[in-house]
């Protein structure tokens, strides 16, 4: 049990139980003994138990086990997992047990020079969750990244597309190397669904005889709803199913097996293409629920759309 300095920073040194522990304290060697006495004072009470030295732990080998215990069992795993790895390549080969604060405020202007504020929300997010596991699993007792505040992300109107705009961007679908694109904004422009829900889409939630789509994969307990089928995505789907290749309605085109896992570049190229405002893949949500104009309180229920102009 003594104190030591290293690298300008003095360290205590102690054992609870069989595990020995070393912590950062600061570069008041004063400040140090004064930690020292009150570690061995609580170990004394028995009020100090940790199952490993929490300053042997590298943030990297945290983010793989969080990705492997946590993230896996996420409907969202594989958008966090890339989120998790610029965590990893920000902190990777820091010390958990050496985190501040002021890192966390660090990455946080750093990352706001490439990506946008919501962006950097999401990955905050990600980084508080992971400390506070590393206090689940004691690691750690407290979550450095606590106090860290989000970015402002400013407000944004809802996009309704004009019916011009429309079919614009349906016909620079076509023109996209992406054969299920152009189906795919058809069904979120006369349906509503999610993306997720639609990626996530199997033939045995598409009732043809009864025009009706099953979505038993939502997202809150509201979106687990039976969406009814206007002509549009009747058509679509039976012309979809004469080519079906897999129990899944979109499957990758590489592996039929497994669904699409994201068609962000080719929506954003056929927008690119179509000439029209920015437009966001979910803003096909507010288009399409503008189309039946509910009453505001049941909006959030949304159950299917009129008949759209244009054909599957």
């Amino acid at each position: 049990m003594a104190i030591f300095l290293r690298k300008g920073n003095w360290y205590i040194d102690y054992y609870s139980g069989f595990h020995r522990i070393r912590e950062k304290v600061g570069p008041s060697k004063e400040v140090a003994k004064d930690a020292l006495k009150a570690r061995l004072g609580e170990l004394v009470q028995g009020r100090f138990h940790l199952s490993k030295p929490p300053s042997n732990l590298l943030f990297k080998e945290l983010g793989e086990r969080y990705l492997k215990l946590v993230s896996s069992q996420k409907r969202g795993y594989n958008c966090e997992r890339f989120r998790i790895a610029t965590l990893i390549g920000f902190f990777g080969k820091r010390r958990i047990s050496e985190l501040t604060g002021q890192d966390g405020e660090a990455f946080k202007v750093d990352r706001s020079k490439v990506v946008k504020p919501a962006t950097v929300n999401r990955e905050l997010g990600n980084l508080k969750h992971i400390m506070k596991k590393a206090i689940e699993w004691r690691f750690r007792r407290d979550n450095p990244f606590q106090g860290v505040k989000l970015l402002h992300v400013p407000g944004r109107q809802d996009r309704i597309l004009t019916p011009e705009e429309e079919v614009k961007l349906l016909a620079a679908c076509e023109k996209i190397r992406a054969p299920y694109l152009r189906p795919i904004c058809v069904l979120a422009l006369n349906s509503g669904m999610r993306k997720s829900e639609i990626l996530s889409l199997k033939w045995s939630q598409v009732d043809l005889p009864s025009r009706t789509i099953h979505v038993i994969e939502g997202k809150t307990e509201y979106s687990r709803r039976d969406i009814p089928m206007n002509d549009t995505l009747y058509s679509l789907f039976a012309e979809l199913r004469r080519k079906r290749k897999s129990q899944i309605v979109f499957p990758s085109h590489r592996n039929p097996g497994h669904r699409i896992l994201d068609h962000k570049v080719g929506f954003a190229k056929a927008v690119r293409l179509a000439g029209v405002p920015p437009l966001r893949f979910h803003d096909t949500r507010q288009h399409a629920d503008s189309r039946i104009m509910p009453n505001p309180l049941q909006r959030h229920r949304l159950e299917g759309v009129e008949p759209c102009f244009h054909s599957a």
